[in-house]
């Protein structure tokens, strides 16, 4: 990558970012789903478990992690972590398009994405959408490597990629199972490529899609509100 090429990521990366940031300031209500992932991030952070009978836990994860570890408010640190990773995800679309597309393609399509209005209201709000997306993409781009040459590591980035992203959006389970078949295939790696080219890739799909699957093993410890009564018989809060 060019140092022009280069300058052109970090400024359409930080317009990304101002839109975003200068969007979270302007009053806005938390969306019903952005209600349960505070609440389930402040069970998580008072130690009460993660279980949540629709919602994956990873982004209420990341959203208790900053909490504790900054002292942000739990929304605000929903909010940020929307933020910047809406704005990260335009690093793996630049690389990919720029592989199969050029670079002047991959500058215009990161400009949309960074400028495009929902886009921005997903990035400045309680939304998992964002997280997800740049796993999805990060996953993308290493697949598309390993497909190039025989990178078996660029094949398990992408299988942990993919995986995690099924631990952000449970819809993102789908797309684990469809990524590790694709991972699974001989020929995704290219003819030269050994077996662990896309074995590896393949059990890190396939371990954390299992793992995602599961997600609700730690049920008996869990937390429920008065929003999850529908099939939440775990507990006695409700």
């Amino acid at each position: 990558m060019s140092r022009r090429e280069t300058a052109a990521l970090v400024l359409v990366l930080g317009l990304a970012l101002a839109l975003r940031l200068s969007l979270m300031r302007a009053p806005a209500c938390i969306s019903g789903d952005g209600v349960q992932y505070v609440y389930l991030a402040a069970s998580i952070a008072a130690g009460e478990g993660w279980y949540h009978p629709v919602f994956s836990p990873g982004y209420s994860l990341l959203i208790a992690a900053l909490h504790a570890s900054t002292g942000t408010p739990l929304e605000q640190s929903g909010r940020l972590v929307a933020a910047f990773s809406s704005v990260l995800a335009c690093v793996p679309a630049w690389l990919l398009w720029r592989a199969s597309l050029g670079p002047v393609a991959a500058g215009l399509g990161c400009l949309v994405l960074a400028v495009w209005p929902f886009s921005v209201w997903l990035g400045s709000g309680v939304y998992a959408e964002p997280p997800a997306l740049l796993l999805l993409l990060g996953g993308l781009y290493l697949a598309s490597g390993a497909r190039e040459a025989a990178r078996p590591y660029w094949a398990l980035g992408a299988g942990l990629c993919w995986g995690a992203a099924a631990w952000i959006k449970p819809e993102a389970l789908a797309w684990a199972g469809i990524g590790a078949a694709a991972l699974a295939a001989p020929r995704w790696a290219g003819p030269s490529a050994s077996l662990t080219s896309w074995a590896r890739g393949l059990g890190a799909a396939v371990l954390l899609l299992a793992a995602a699957a599961c997600r609700r093993w730690p049920a008996r410890l869990s937390w429920c509100s008065s929003w999850t009564r529908v099939s939440c018989t775990r507990c006695s809060r409700c």
